[in-house]
């Protein structure tokens, strides 16, 4: 809702019994309607980001005021439609209104057969699990191919006169018969090209990754196998014509050199090439998939399980479907097959989907996505881990991009801080390829641990691609003795990525006094000698005497006193700057400081890290 001037002074979540306390006669509103809470949808806009972006742009930029933007939350079991209608009607407020939910969009074809095509969109139709596979109709949501995108499929040819295939099938070549004309005569080739590209929502059959692509038929196998020679061949064809991706459904344990130099060949130019790692059951490497500039794919079913028939093994990619998979048939219709050469199109269609939507990455880069995409399956494969490669494909993230930072700007641009330290206004700047993502900044120490009180800087905030601000630091140095960093940390969730990032990392300096904290204590226990860093020994000394401080490696070899001397009463501090009795500079490593002084007997550990 927004009010029309919402009473100045109003910050963060603001609960029931705070709303005597709100200026104005926003409280007394409030209570009249039952609300449990108000909380501002925005946090404070920073005249510092509106003032770096006029500059930048060279003109003055204007931004509407957000300040009078907040969320009620209602009463329960009530109408929330008639409550925001009610709520329109009052003087102080502009808008009223559900918050909705937003959603990742589904684009859904129109082929009659796609509902039998669980790898596409599991359901639990065939009695497996809900989400197990591809989320396909998320990435069609963005892309659903390209006729630009060649893909070369090396099989038993491609038929010319399936209906689904005809649109999206060009010219290629035959190295079984040595002719242009690699018509299927098997069938096999045909599957596979319909899992990558039978034409999508054309009211015909199934569909396939690409609703539309430049399938290239390469017969390189026959009624006998697949020789070699004629896999070599193909394989120099489909990299001289401008494939892009090239799909190999087929292959053996024995690793053959022509295949390989053909196969580097092909990466050479550019392509990216796609095996299967074959149905054995077992771990045997199985070529060209286990080639290791190629993506070797096993196969799972509808469970996210390893398919009982599918190779495996620390040679494998990632995996893809591969047990009763529809696609199209030879003779026109559709066929149920099983294996990993159903799986691998699966790749393939994948990786020729990313390339509709960047046609100039690499394909390096493009199998990094791949990769970086794919969902973790170990839980329902325990036995297998280390043996699946990165998981089961998930196109959805593969071809999309996470959010991440695009700007990010601090002021004051300092790289020490200490206890007290105010950063003045940070301003940070998001892309996103889905809704705008809930973004948290937060604080925390080189070892990643969260710092929390004492430490002002907590933002959690929802649909939102522009977030500024400010930090405030606390007394780090009493909560986290060790600390020699302190990291200003962001992440972004949009509900398919959760992205992480350091927006800024400082290097954590002594005060000239030091916070009594403990009788005894070391302050920047991780430090760089090489940088004047140094490790801080403070003592709270209830009663004066003798103090003794000496440092040792951990098999007990002394390095450095310290100090031995007499102290009196009150906080005293010594420092170790990382060198020995000699003054040279000690190796990187774990190191011992023992404390001795009045009412103390304690020892205590330092990182000197170089």
């Amino acid at each position: 809702m927004k009010f029309r001037r919402l009473a100045s002074g109003v910050t963060g979540k603001v609960s029931t019994t705070q709303f005597a306390r709100l200026p104005g006669e926003l409280g007394g509103l409030l209570s009249r309607y039952g609300v449990i809470s108000l909380k501002k949808i925005f946090s404070d806009v920073s005249d510092h980001s509106v003032v770096r972006y006029s500059s930048l742009l060279k003109r003055d930029v204007f931004v509407p005021d957000l300040y009078d933007w907040s969320v009620l939350e209602a009463p329960p079991s009530i109408d929330v439609e008639q409550f925001a209608e009610s709520l329109k009607s009052e003087p102080l407020i502009e808008y009223a209104g559900p918050d909705y939910l937003s959603r990742v969009l589904e684009t859904t074809p129109n082929d009659p057969d796609f509902s039998q095509q669980w790898h596409l969109k599991n359901t639990g139709q065939t009695g497996g699990t809900a989400g197990a596979d591809v989320k396909a109709t998320f990435a069609w949501d963005r892309t659903t191919g390209s006729s630009a995108i060649k893909i070369a499929i090396l099989d038993t040819g491609v038929s010319k006169t399936h209906a689904d295939l005809a649109a999206n099938r060009i010219a290629g070549y035959d190295y079984i018969d040595d002719d242009a004309d690699p018509d299927d005569t098997e069938g096999h080739g045909t599957h596979v090209a319909g899992i990558i590209a039978a034409e999508g929502d054309n009211g015909a059959s199934t569909t396939g990754l690409m609703w539309r692509a430049a399938v290239m038929p390469v017969r390189v196998c026959g009624g006998a196998g697949c020789p070699d020679s004629a896999i070599a061949g193909g394989l120099q064809y489909a990299a001289d014509n401008g494939a892009k991706v090239i799909n190999m459904s087929l292959g053996g344990t024995t690793d053959d050199p022509a295949v390989k130099a053909a196969v580097d060949y092909a990466v050479g130019l550019g392509a990216l090439v796609v095996a299967a790692a074959g149905n054995d059951g077992n771990e045997t490497p199985f070529y060209p998939a286990a080639y290791s500039d190629v993506i070797a794919v096993c196969a799972t079913d509808y469970k996210d399980q390893l398919a009982s028939f599918s190779n495996r093994g620390n040679w494998v990619t990632l995996c893809a479907p591969g047990k009763d998979i529809l696609s199209t048939a030879k003779g026109g219709g559709t066929a149920l097959m099983s294996g990993t050469s159903m799986a691998c199109p699966m790749v393939a269609g994948a990786a020729g989907l990313i390339l509709s939507r960047s046609p100039s990455a690499l394909a390096s880069s493009v199998r990094d996505l791949l990769t970086a995409g794919a969902d973790n399956i170990n839980a329902q494969n325990p036995t297998l881990v280390g043996k699946l490669g990165a998981g089961r494909l998930n196109v959805l993230k593969s071809a999309s991009n996470a959010p991440d930072v695009v700007v990010f700007s601090d002021n004051p641009n300092d790289r020490f801080v200490q206890n007290g330290y105010a950063l003045n206004a940070f301003s940070v700047q998001i892309s996103s390829d889905f809704a705008p993502p809930q973004v948290r900044i937060f604080l925390t120490d080189q070892f990643n641990r969260e710092l929390g009180a004492g430490n002002t800087v907590s933002f959690t905030v929802t649909g939102q691609v522009n977030v500024a601000g400010g930090v405030q630091l606390g007394n780090i140095s009493i909560n986290y003795p060790l600390a020699s960093q302190v990291k200003l940390r962001i992440t972004l969730d949009d509900t398919v990525f959760v992205t992480t990032r350091d927006l800024v990392v400082w290097d954590f300096r002594e005060l000239n006094v030091i916070p009594a904290g403990g009788e005894a204590a070391v302050w920047n226990g991780v430090f760089d000698p090489t940088q004047a860093g140094k490790a801080t020994v403070r003592l709270t000394l209830k009663n004066a005497g003798r103090v003794k401080i000496q440092v040792f490696t951990t098999d007990a070899t002394l390095v450095k006193t310290v100090a031995d001397e007499d102290a009196g009463v009150g906080v005293r501090t010594w420092s170790w700057t990382g060198r020995s009795e000699r003054g040279e500079t000690l190796a990187s490593g774990l190191y011992l400081i023992r404390i001795r002084a009045p009412g103390i007997n304690e020892t205590k550990k330092a990182i000197l890290v170089k």
